[in-house]
């Protein structure tokens, strides 16, 4: 996982803006809406060899990991396709692709994930399939999140979720660019970050990132019903190679 992070003022707070996916040395996926909350994606870093997003190291009892590495953004690819209605919870093709100022060396705890392939942008017949949500369930809340105002550690977690479809979705998202997922067990907590990763363990052994976060809808007091949309990562893997050698 990595993070968004900005300094909009001056010598002011680091604010944790999105999540994102590391897919490559120098390549970070992420939600096109992001860079509505901050446009000026100069003053934006990538965040990432972290669990803990508010320290520079962090340990548990039993091991540390690296030290978090923060890198300039080159550039950012918005889908031109994007599409964010403010009047409602509309929104469509929330995929961006960012290319660091310099590549990144691999460690422990800075490793791509691999993309959702191609072949995988249908309506999977599985519509129990599970799924993991990566994230800190801190990030977007109030539109940007002070590192400096986190009350004790915010460490990366994740929430067991499944693929639905019918009542709950069909209305509001698009089956064959999205997926629609629900919590699995009603004690764990709503997951709110924006750019939150939607991951799959596959037959190969290897876990995949089959989605980005785009919104959650229904009713928060009435957990398990709130739903989950993402943007189906497998549906712009040829949007992300053709970026690649644009870049």
């Amino acid at each position: 996982m990595a993070v968004l992070i900005a300094q909009p003022q001056q010598n002011g707070p680091i604010v944790a803006i999105c999540g994102g996916s590391l897919i490559s040395d120098e390549l970070v996926l992420t939600a096109a809406h992001c860079f509505n909350i901050l446009p000026d994606f100069s003053m934006l870093k990538v965040r990432l060899g972290g669990w803990n997003i508010t320290t520079e190291r962090s340990c548990n009892d039993r091991f540390c990991d690296g030290r978090i590495m923060d890198v300039a953004i080159e550039t950012a690819f918005i889908h031109e396709n994007f599409y964010q209605d403010f009047n409602s919870t509309n929104i469509h093709h929330d995929v961006a692709l960012i290319k660091l100022v310099k590549r990144v060396n691999f460690t422990d705890f800075i490793t791509p994930i691999c993309m959702a392939e191609s072949n995988s942008c249908t309506v999977p017949e599985d519509l129990k399939k599970f799924y993991r949500v990566v994230g800190w369930n801190i990030l977007g809340k109030d539109y940007v999140a002070n590192l400096t105002d986190f009350v004790g550690d915010r460490q990366q977690y994740s929430i067991g979720t499944r693929n639905i479809h019918g009542t709950d979705c069909d209305y509001i998202f698009q089956p064959t660019i999205e997926i629609c997922t629900k919590q699995v067990n009603n004690s764990e907590n709503q997951f709110v970050d924006f750019g939150r990763s939607l991951i799959s363990k596959e037959a190969d052994g290897y876990w995949y990132l089959q989605g980005h976060g785009v919104w959650e809808f229904g009713n928060p007091d009435a957990m398990p019903y709130e739903s989950d949309i993402f943007t189906r990562i497998a549906c712009y893997r040829s949007w992300v190679e053709s970026r690649c050698y644009l870049g």
